[in-house]
């Protein structure tokens, strides 16, 4: 009994559940919803189902609603003969007019032409009434003229649709012949509102289509998307695309289309099928085969720009080299060198960038390789290439300006390497070499403004002030609102009216002054012009005029941080004592805590004050130190801090430098451009890096080159392989792995301390070697380094060193503070390209 029953439960449950029916409400608002939604199918399975409860006009409006909407879904895909079942299901289910325009296009493009004539004819009443004879007259005049003309029998003679099909067929047929006169006579007989009206939008188009484009393309903007002449309009906007386009179209167009569109573009059937053929690669080929492709067409496609288009593609694919020796013959020295130097453009090492290229230089040179009339412009283009990679790697290297000269001397009528090399001329105090490429520049471009441009910065650098202005008026005659000249012309009269001031020759320096103001056309520029005159009145002992014109160009420079600077740079310019200056200013302090955009605005200030005079941007900085410090915390962006590290390099403040780097450590821990400046800000020039340091610094380096920035790998590179990266006496930390815990700690021996030696011995090196070597002459301060740095070092045997005896050498000196950081703005070089 108790098996009966469990047998009776499980066939219960096995049986399927029967849905619940809809209520009439819930299904009606569900086919409501799949309506809006478009989805047309369930659509109409849901008002079919409330039709079969019920009959309501509503719901058949709906139920035709969701045929058509289906039908004209089929009709886009180009499914004409199943649309056109839809549109009879439709009409007679829903009780409605079968002989709409839709549906005759279905008829009529599922090729039921005389169905859609028998139709047309038994319901032409109807269609009229219905106002339908429009739409179906524009149908059948395109079929009409593509010789379905039996369909203008089923319309009476006087319908403008058999009026107008005449001359709209002797317009086609002048086209075809290229009478143009002809076309323009029958286009004239076609009625605005005929049939026939967008076919002679169209042919009016092709008659201006090459010599207007412009205008053809507004006239083929005149015929609706949906008509019947709409593929035609398709095919003449496609010729008139790129190649490119041109292809991505293509596809999109019919068959007769496609052959209409390629006649209009004037490609013949090869050329469409090598066009396609080429498509069909894709956006992004397969080097393989689109170098297959390339050499296999190499007759159409010319030898020489499939040679060259070879050649790239080996960049990627160097496997390919077999192919083209097949085609092309054995690659050359110069072609292979040439490969070789695109694919380390591609790697992106600039160091490795300009070996690269230099190799394609090497090549150059040699008598047997490429020696063609093109052969001085191909060297000059590869010396600017290389020329390119040292601006961005070592500005400061020599040979940045000698492939430069060497590629002018090939190529002299390149502009922008005259340019480049004035400016890097300048920027290094050669202005004697600066005035040697200004003079052939000037006689090759005489009236160029950019080239006068670097006359007058270069006059102004060689504090050539009246020439300087007589040439910058030169440039405004030709261009009067040169902003840049502009501000040149205040620079002289500036630079002038200082001269004038430090020799209390107060009405000239009034002049000049007057002059400045009125080329100024800036705040920036009024403002110094401003601060200047309110010095020239402080010194000449007129305390009132001159605080006047200090709040002038304080309001005018933007007030706190900026407009101090601009007011303390002056001030050390003409040579006063900025800090007496400061309390007879009467000017508002600067800030304790300035905000992020006052530092920032001083960024601009900087760039420009350091062009003018280093130290003097330098001293005026200084008496700013404090504020700077506490303005390190700010919400800065990390490209903001980048540049505000730069700026303290370039400007020798390591206290700033080191401060900003720390405070976007804490933000972006490791980052390789923050950890360079952290370390190299607190760097000693007497000491070598620690063992701390030094791994830090590895780190940044294999980050810096794994995050692509090359410009900070190379800095980091370049401090370790100098010397300094030997750790210091005292400061060595041994790894315990590697030593002996009884060992002595190693120290720099043999080659390695020769090098270190001599690269503290060089120019330019710390002050307290520069001081050594002129007490003791560079042999002694060598024997006297080797002996500090091995340990060994005995003072009785100074006098040995200095080669005198011992009772003339007296009490040794006191010793002096010694600074922890040396001057790094002029052994940074490299930061040349910042300003």
């Amino acid at each position: 009994m108790a098996g009966r029953r469990r047998k009776q439960r499980r066939s219960v449950k096995g049986r399927p559940r029967v849905a619940t029916p809809l209520t009439v409400e819930a299904l009606e608002s569900r086919g409501a919803a799949l309506l809006e939604a478009g989805k047309f199918r369930e659509a109409i399975a849901a008002f079919k189902e409330l039709l079969g409860r019920e009959q309501r006009p509503a719901w058949r409006a709906s139920l035709a609603e969701a045929y058509a909407g289906r039908a004209h879904g089929l009709m886009a895909k180009g499914m004409f003969k199943e649309a056109a079942v839809i549109w009879r299901n439709r009409a007679e289910i829903c009780d409605g007019f079968l002989a709409e325009p839709p549906y005759l296009q279905c008829l009529l493009d599922s090729g039921q032409v005389e169905a859609a004539g028998t139709l047309i004819r038994e319901q032409f009443e109807g269609m009229e009434a219905r106002g339908f004879l429009p739409q179906v007259r524009l149908l059948c005049a395109a079929r009409a003229l593509t010789g379905e003309e039996s369909l203008l029998t089923v319309f009476p003679g006087e319908d403008p649709l058999r009026r107008d099909h005449p001359a709209a067929q002797a317009a086609l047929q002048a086209y075809c012949e290229g009478d143009d006169a002809a076309l323009d006579r029958q286009l004239r007989k076609i009625a605005f509102r005929s049939p026939y009206r967008d076919f002679r939008q169209i042919m009016k188009a092709l008659l201006v289509l090459e010599q207007a484009p412009q205008a053809a393309g507004e006239l083929l903007a005149r015929v609706p998307d949906e008509s019947p002449f709409q593929p035609l309009v398709a095919a003449v906007q496609a010729s008139q695309l790129p190649a490119s386009g041109f292809l991505q179209h293509y596809k999109s167009l019919s068959v007769a289309a496609r052959r209409f569109a390629a006649a209009l573009k004037g490609w013949s059937p090869q050329q469409l099928k090598r066009a396609q053929e080429l498509q069909q690669l894709g956006s992004r080929p397969v080097p393989e085969k689109l170098l297959r492709f390339l050499l296999r067409n190499q007759d159409i496609l010319g030898e020489a720009y499939v040679r060259e288009s070879a050649l790239r593609i080996l960049i990627v694919y160097p496997r390919g080299e077999a192919l083209c020796r097949k085609s092309l013959g054995h690659l050359t020295r110069f072609q292979r060198a040439h490969v070789a130097a695109l694919d380390a453009e591609v790697e992106g090492d600039p160091f490795e960038i300009y070996d690269a290229w230099l190799a394609v230089c090497e090549v150059l040179d040699n008598p047997e390789e490429h020696q063609g009339p093109d052969h001085a412009l191909i060297k000059a283009l590869v010396l600017r290439r290389m020329a390119r990679q040292l601006l961005e790697i070592r500005p400061s290297d020599n040979l940045l300006v000698a492939d430069l000269e060497q590629a002018l001397i090939l190529d002299p009528d390149d502009r922008t390497s005259y340019l480049e090399l004035i400016r890097l001329y300048r920027g290094r105090g050669k202005l004697k070499d600066a005035r040697r490429l200004l003079e052939q520049a000037l006689a090759r471009y005489p009236q160029d403004i950019e080239v006068l441009t670097e006359a007058v910065e270069t006059a102004l650098a060689g504090k050539a002030f009246k020439k300087a202005a007589g040439l910058a008026r030169k440039v405004l005659e030709q261009d009067p609102i040169n902003p840049r000249v502009r501000s040149i012309l205040v620079n002289a009269h500036l630079a002038h009216a200082r001269k004038q001031i430090r020799q209390q020759k107060w009405p000239l320096a009034r002049k000049e002054l007057a002059q400045a103001a009125d080329w100024a056309r800036t705040d920036g520029d009024r403002s110094r012009v401003d601060f200047v005159r309110g010095l020239l009145e402080l010194d000449s002992g007129d305390q009132v005029a001159a605080r006047e014109y200090f709040r002038t160009g304080f309001e005018r420079a933007g007030g706190d941080l900026a407009g101090w600077f601009r007011l303390l740079f002056e001030a050390v310019r003409l040579g006063l004592d900025p800090v007496r200056m400061q309390k007879q200013a009467r000017l508002p302090r600067p800030p304790s805590k300035p905000g992020r955009e006052q530092v920032l605005a001083l960024v601009p200030l900087l760039t420009e004050a350091v062009a003018e005079d280093e130290d003097d941007c330098i001293a005026a900085l200084e008496l700013l130190q404090a504020p700077l410090k506490r303005a390190a915390g700010l919400d800065f962006s990390r490209a903001e801090l980048e540049q505000l590290c730069e700026t303290w390099l370039r400007l020798d403040q390591d206290e700033l430098r080191a401060g900003y780097a720390r405070a976007a450590l804490k933000r972006w821990p490791g980052a390789p451009l923050f950890v360079y400046h952290r370390i190299m800000a607190a760097f000693d020039h007497l000491c070598m890096l620690s063992g701390k340091e030094i791994r830090q610094l590895e780190t940044a380096l294999e980050r810096a080159r794994e995050e692509g920035d090359m410009r900070t790998a190379h800095r980091i590179t370049d401090i370790l392989d100098d010397g300094i990266s030997f750790p210091a006496p005292g400061d060595y930390e041994p790894d315990i792995d590697a030593f002996d815990p009884f060992d002595d700690v190693a120290l720099p021996e043999g080659g390695a301390l020769d090098e270190l030696i001599e690269m503290l011995l060089q120019p330019g090196g710390p002050p307290e070697i520069a001081e050594m070597k002129q007490s003791l002459g560079k042999e002694g301060a060598r024997q006297l380094l080797r002996e500090l740095l091995q340990g060994d070092f005995d003072p009785d045997r100074l006098s040995d060193i200095l080669g005198i005896p011992d009772d003339m050498l007296g009490d040794p000196p006191k010793p002096k503070r010694r600074k922890r950081r040396g001057k790094s703005a002029k052994k940074n070089p490299d930061q040349l390209d910042l300003f």
